[in-house]
């Protein structure tokens, strides 16, 4: 047996960092100061850049946008169940149908549809309702858990923070979420926010009619710590990366379709994502009136059974036994390295998460929510939370899930499908099917030639 001397005996003295100094950068959109969406239209771009800078690090973790929302509608500030408008549940993230990273010569390196779908996942899984509360101060989340799966209720009277004038602070999500520091000196980068609809912003309007006219977003800044070598310091790291620095980071793909209202029997979604390594796979069913809008309020597709197949292969082999509530949340835990971690304990109620199409396993699952009528004053009330959501752990070591690569390949096959078993006809309204890959992606930067490149 080895024997070792405990930390608290161990008097070594640090290594010094080389001599470097560290500052915060801010860089506004180089298109425009005000970008609006309607109710029902999005599609404006806010355009952002990384400058390349000389002998620097982006010091990744630091970095995030933040900006402020004018909201205007056709209610007048008031109380939350005559007024108020909830946001979905994925908050600021929700705000944008799109997020994409491209390099100076316009290469795609990263590029994410409904971002606001995959955040909502991610913070379900990743925080608390406790520090949900703490971060609508810059995600817009919810701060209570009353309506666990919307978004800040705004639109309010007498509310600090809860008007229609919001502020906001939003991480990267996807490749420039990585551990490692970014080089700043290869090349600049270009980052693209796409406005989403209104309505998709904000699902659940209070009043007769009521609709979010438009929102305005001005007083972007994109901002980042960065950290400068002095030449001697950085000729240190020169001598080590002389040619090309190559970064593993992890992003998202997405996809989707729609099953037919009184769907019964086995359904093949085809899974049209090719990566070289597919870690986790996610699925939203939406019915089409869901209360927290397609894509955000998720049921149980009645499902006795649901499975990924790739090239003939089933994972898991036998089927994930939805009609078991546990089951599949035994399995959104593991697929997050959470089944023996009280920090991955998440914000999912009971309740919400037994919500499936219909009521189809009885005393176990309770029929979803939907929208409530247009005449409806007080909307609100009625939104009970929809967040059942699939997750499937891919990875072959469950626990080096950042230091291997053990995904599944997905490029070499056209036959990749998730395979649901509907054990009782869906509701009467078609069911959207939202789909995301979280895969490994390499961030390859030529210091040679200044070419950026992935490969996911």
């Amino acid at each position: 047996m080895s024997v070792a001397l405990p930390t608290e005996l161990n008097f070594s003295l640090p290594a010094s960092l080389p001599d470097n100094k560290s500052y915060e950068i801010r860089t506004q959109p180089t298109n425009g100061a005000s970008f609006a969406s309607t109710a029902t239209s999005g599609g404006s771009v806010i355009q952002m850049s990384l400058p390349l800078l000389q002998r620097s690090f982006y010091e990744s973790d630091t970095m995030y946008l933040t900006g402020r929302i004018t909201m205007v509608n056709s209610l007048a500030v008031g109380a939350q169940n005559a007024t108020g408008i909830g946001l979905n549940p994925g908050g600021i993230y929700g705000l944008f149908s799109r997020m994409t990273v491209r390099a100076a010569n316009g290469n795609t390196l990263d590029d994410i549809q409904n971002p606001g779908y995959i955040a909502n996942l991610l913070l379900k899984s990743g925080i608390t309702f406790a520090e949900r509360t703490a971060l609508a101060n810059v995600l817009l989340l919810g701060n209570g858990q009353l309506l666990p799966n919307l978004g800040m209720v705004v639109n309010l009277d007498g509310v600090a923070g809860s008007g229609t004038v919001l502020d906001f602070s939003m991480p990267m999500i996807g490749l420039l979420n990585m551990t490692k520091y970014l080089p700043a000196y290869g090349t600049e980068l270009i980052i693209e926010f796409t406005l989403a609809p209104g309505n998709a912003f904000a699902p659940v309007v209070n009043g007769n009619a009521a609709t979010i006219t438009s929102v305005t977003v001005t007083n972007l800044e994109l901002v980042s710590q960065v950290l400068e070598f002095s030449p001697s310091a950085f000729a240190m790291v020169q001598a080590q990366y002389p040619e090309k620095i190559v970064i593993k980071s992890e992003t998202y793909s997405f996809g989707s379709t729609s099953i037919a209202g009184g769907t019964v029997g086995t359904v093949d979604i085809p899974f049209n994502i090719r990566v070289n390594s597919l870690k986790r796979l996610f699925a939203i069913f939406s019915p089409g009136d869901v209360v927290e809008g397609v894509g955000y309020g998720g049921v149980c597709p009645n499902a006795q059974g649901i499975q990924f197949i790739s090239n003939g292969v089933q994972y898991p082999q036998r089927a994930v036994q939805c009609a078991r509530p546990a089951e599949a949340y035994a399995q959104w835990l593991k697929a997050f390295g959470g089944l023996y971690s009280a920090e991955k304990a998440g914000q999912f109620t009971l309740s919400g998460f037994r919500r499936a199409s219909t009521a189809y396993v009885s005393g176990v699952y309770a029929a979803y929510s939907a929208a409530s009528a247009a005449a409806t004053v007080d909307k609100l009330t009625a939104a009970l939370p929809n967040m059942w959501y699939f997750a499937l752990d891919l990875e072959a070591l469950s626990n080096h899930k950042d230091a291997m690569y053990n995904g599944i390949n997905t490029t070499g096959s056209s036959a990749n499908y998730i395979r649901v078993d509907i054990a009782t006809a869906l509701a009467a309204v078609p069911h959207t099917v939202s789909y995301f890959s979280c895969h490994d992606i390499l961030l390859n930067i030529d210091l040679v030639t200044g070419i950026v490149s992935t490969v996911v």
